[in-house]
């Protein structure tokens, strides 16, 4: 058999060996894609059902939300104006008639209606039979509109008679159409979405390999049906009950909102459940594979075995020659060059023996030509060894020379340093760091003279040149100042060390401590570093650590970062359990942060509850950012204190060099603005500095500061707003306004009025404003005048235990009779403690004192306040007489007049700038307004003025919008 006959038989083995393979491959390939599309369909479809439960219990919980805030449906407000009209009908018509009859009919028909239809409502049913007694209470609303609209026509009553009822059914009309209007019961789609994840739980139950989920989903559907069961009654319960909140079933409302944080949480349980079942389920699919896989090796192996075989039977066909040229292989690889192979039949094999036997020539030649060149090399060889070894013990020699000084001189506890020609120091040991003060990186580059003091260094310096170039030496006592200014006598020895053929080169210095007190002042020194309680670096080791940082991260092209830390409530903890919990807490915060940190990072106690921590091995802010979350880790567990486990929480603030700032006291002091703000916008935060953060906190103290400038220079001025009757066309008084001018520029009371709350510095505005107001109310008496002034008091002053007295003590002092002078309250003031609001405006009643609620519409009060606290006035906010405009603010403004003048008081209109709004209000039955229509606020003299002189008659008025001056100048 030829070769080439050879090469196609072993092409076909291996073309039937590949077949095979390709074939076995395929036939599993499709039995694997049927296990994984098996797996992924079943977890599929478990993770869909999983997540669709998910979002289904997250909406259901908002609107259970929603359903306990939703008080919009009540009818209460209705009711109560219902009664109001009847009773003020029953008064005031003392005719009876068929047009106050029908009235009086058509609202006890509406009363009716209203009760029937809340009824319903509770009850759930929103049938036809619910739409027609709707219907019925539209139609009974409008015969009463319009009986009240024939009654106004008529002359048999009083007009204001029918001016009320006018004005009270418009009101009763949009607050029952808003009762009736308001949205449907959520309570059937919070059950569906219930009934839902039960559904889907099943569903879930159903499949046939969850044993680890069968349990927790079983749970997981007894609290679903328990949430559906309790927010059933709980929500039937809100509905039968308005106080249900305040009086009742607190327990329930607490239980089921356990039932609802359970199920969230079971919920993720099963969810990391199924996650593990996916990857158990994955395991053992690669387990199945790697057995499919031994399969086919062994499958793979016996083809091969076949194809290996059918080699084998080609072989003894061509063993003979084969074995001939093996045999000479081996007699080449021996070493015998001058064997040669029969060459026999010139085919394919014979050729191949031809250049066998060429190439065992070659190599004889080559082999006589290597023997002479290895004789050659093995002369250089030995002469090469001898000089290595020479060399290779001096070089071990001198290594182990280098290491032993190199040793000694860190070691050594006598300061050491190596000088350049220049005698500047280019190395230096630690000793001399901590003989000096001066961390090694600021040694670098010093020469030893700059550690005299004064007009010494220059001595010191010539005789240390001068004993160098002469003798090659110098020893003298030296006295240095280091770092921190403190003087140490030492012993100073120099050496020059030569260069190369002897030239000078560098030089070393011994610097050894002569004082019998080194050791004591270097545990001094080490003690005066260190925080007393915690065992931290205290505020100069951090400034010192600080410096060498940015030295390290200069040099090394790196960013620094800066953290500085507070506790949050800390003094609270010192009131409730005394120092000494304090101080547990102190150390135990420390420790936990050593812990979190990385070694290297330096980590001090700045005094109080803040400490800091200074690093050099961050490259990005993403870096510094996941470095404040470790901090902030520190407090996720309860800290273990004498009177138990204490969970406390920690505000974090953070700078980085050199973006920030390039010196410690910048980068400090920005750290310091990055902290203040996160303790502002929410504690147990951090927060990073930024230039618009450093503009703000910057414009914010130099407010403050101009405040407090002006409080001692009491440059704040009083301005007077006069407040007009609409009918009796005179000025009924003022409201008193604080104005401020900085540079020339007035500064708003919106802006500098809430930082003064903040600084506490509002009883000192307060009797700026009261001498200011004493001294104008002495001019105008001076005229025989004695307008009303009326003033406002801010939230935190007002609700302060002792405002009271400060008032009465104020008002006393300078002579103010309370009687003209009265009080605005804010709603929110109101509201922050209404019962002690309730004291102090009762005594500022019984004093005199005009009490008007200020801004109405913008806070909480309701009826039921006005009802009950002793106001005089109302005032209307601008805000809804700026809205004039709108269908909305036009009822809003027309129902607030018809309720407060149905309470007796007095309603006054703020921000009135056009004739429409004064037109509009006057149609109202408002009493009185203030506004640049009239007047911006002036001076005491041009109030003064204005009240003396009559007013033009208001018909006159233009009908365009006049200039902010106003009508009157």
């Amino acid at each position: 058999m030829s070769f080439s006959t050879l090469q196609r038989t072993a092409l076909l083995l291996t073309l039937g060996f590949f077949l095979t393979m390709t074939w076995l491959g395929v036939r599993d390939s499709g039995r694997t894609d049927e296990l994984v599309s098996h797996f992924v369909d079943r977890h599929i479809e478990a993770a869909g059902l999983l997540h669709e439960s998910e979002n289904a219990l997250i909406n259901a919980r908002r609107i259970y939300g929603d359903l306990l805030s939703d008080r919009s449906g009540s009818v209460d407000d209705s009711l109560g104006m219902l009664d109001m009209i009847a009773v003020k009908l029953k008064r005031e018509a003392a005719g009876e008639d068929e047009l106050t009859a029908g009235i009086a009919l058509d609202l006890a028909r509406i009363r009716s209606g209203l009760v029937q239809i809340d009824e319903m409502r509770v009850q759930g049913d929103f049938s036809d039979a619910m739409g027609k007694t709707v219907a019925a209470v539209e139609q009974y609303l409008a015969s009463a509109r319009a009986s009240a609209g024939q009654l106004a026509a008529s002359t048999r009553h009083p007009g204001e008679t029918a001016y009320f009822l006018d004005n009270a059914l418009d009101s009763l009309s949009r607050t029952a159409t808003r009762y009736l209007q308001a949205r449907p019961d959520q309570l059937p789609i919070l059950l569906n979405l219930l009934d839902k994840i039960i559904n889907d739980t099943n569903t879930l139950l159903t499949f046939p390999d969850i044993d680890r989920l069968r349990e927790p989903l079983r749970k997981f559907a007894g609290e679903i049906q328990a949430i559906r069961t309790n927010s059933a009654r709980v929500h039937k319960n809100m509905l039968w009950d308005p106080n249900f909140f305040a009086n009742t079933n607190k327990a329930e409302i607490r239980e089921l909102r356990t039932l609802w944080d359970a199920a969230m949480l079971s919920i993720q349980s099963i969810k990391a459940t199924e996650a593990d079942e996916v990857r158990a389920d994955a395991s053992g699919i690669r387990e199945t594979l790697r057995g499919k896989q031994r399969i086919f090796l062994m499958l793979a192996s016996a083809s091969l075995a076949v194809a290996v075989l059918g080699m084998l039977f080609i072989r003894s066909r061509l063993a003979a020659r084969v074995t001939a040229l093996m045999r000479a292989t081996e007699t080449l690889a021996d070493g015998r060059l001058d064997y040669r192979v029969p060459e026999g039949p010139m085919d394919q094999f014979g050729q191949l023996a031809a250049r066998f036997n060429s190439m065992a020539e070659r190599l004889q030649k080559e082999e006589n030509r290597a023997r002479q060149a290895l004789e050659e090399l093995g002369r250089s060889h030995e002469a090469l060894g001898q000089r290595v070894s020479k060399g290779s013990q001096a070089l071990g020699e001198a290594l182990t020379s280098l290491d032993i000084k190199d040793c000694v001189i860190n070691r050594s506890h006598e300061g050491v340093v190596i000088c350049d020609e220049a005698l500047r120091i280019v190395d230096a040991n630690p000793a001399m760091a901590q003989l000096t003060g001066y961390p090694l990186e600021r040694l670098l580059g010093l020469t030893p003279d700059s550690f005299c003091p004064g007009i010494e260094a220059g001595d010191f310096r010539n005789r240390l040149h001068e004993a160098l170039e002469n003798t090659g030496s110098f020893e003298s006592p030296m006295d240095i100042l280091t770092r921190g200014g403190d003087s140490i006598g030492l012993r100073v020895f120099f050496a020059n060390l030569h260069g190369e053929d002897d030239q000078p080169g560098h030089s070393i210095g011994i610097f050894r401590d002569m004082t019998p007190q080194s050791v004591a002042r270097q545990e001094f020194h080490h003690r005066a570093s260190r925080d007393a309680l915690t065992g931290l670096a205290n505020r100069d080791a951090l400034f010192s650590e600080l410096a060498s940082g940015i030295l390290r991260a200069e040099r090394g092209g790196r960013m620094l970062a800066v953290f500085l830390l507070n506790l949050d409530n800390f003094k609270r903890l010192i009131d409730g359990q005394g120092y000494e919990a304090g101080d547990a807490l102190l150390v135990q915060v420390a420790r936990r942060l050593e812990s979190h940190l990385r070694s290297g990072d330096a980590v001090a106690r700045l005094g109080g509850d803040e400490f800091a921590v200074v690093t050099d091995r961050i490259v990005s802010d993403e870096q510094a950012k996941s470095l404040a979350d470790r901090m902030l880790e520190c407090f996720s567990q309860p800290f273990d204190l004498a009177c138990g486990p204490y969970k406390a929480s920690a505000s974090l603030g953070l700078t980085v060099y050199p973006r920030d700032g390039s010196d410690t006291e910048s980068l400090l002091r920005n750290a310091s603005v990055a902290l203040h703000r996160a303790k502002d916008t929410g504690k147990g935060k951090m927060n990073v500095f930024t230039e618009e953060l450093d503009t703000c906190v910057r414009a914010r103290a130099s407010l403050e500061r101009d405040i407090h400038d002006a409080l001692a220079n009491r440059d704040f001025e009083v301005r007077y707003q006069p407040i007009v009757g609409m009918n009796a066309r005179e000025i009924c008084g003022a409201e008193a306004l604080l104005r401020w001018t900085v540079n020339g520029e007035p500064v708003s009371p919106a802006v500098f009025i809430p930082v003064c709350e903040e600084m506490n510095v509002m009883p000192e505005l307060t009797r700026i404003l009261l001498d200011k107001i004493a001294r104008d109310a002495g001019l105008w008496a001076a005229q025989d005048l004695a307008p009303h002034v009326s003033v406002n008091i801010c939230a935190a002053h007002f609700s302060s235990p002792g405002f009271h007295a400060f008032f009465n003590s104020e008002l006393s002092l300078r002579g103010l009779d309370s009687s003209r002078l009265g009080i605005e309250i804010t709603e929110t003031t109101l509201m922050q403690d209404p019962e002690a609001a309730r004291d102090t405006l009762r005594r500022l009643r019984n004093q005199g004192h005009q009490v008007a609620v200020d801004d109405f519409g913008t806070g909480y009060s309701s009826l039921r306040y006005l009802q009950q606290l002793p106001f005089t006035s109302l005032k209307i906010d601008r805000q809804f007489i700026m809205g004039l405009d709108s269908r909305e603010s036009k009822a809003i403004v027309k129902a607030t007049v018809a309720m407060a003048k149905s309470l007796g008081l007095t309603v006054v209109a703020e921000g009135v700038e056009t004739p429409e709004q004064l037109a509009f209000l006057r149609s109202c039955g408002c009493d009185r307004f203030q506004g640049y229509l009239f007047s911006p606020a002036v001076s005491a003299e041009a109030f003064a003025r204005m009240f003396k002189r009559a007013l033009p008659a208001f018909d006159e008025m233009k009908a365009a919008s006049p200039s902010p001056g106003g009508i009157l100048h």
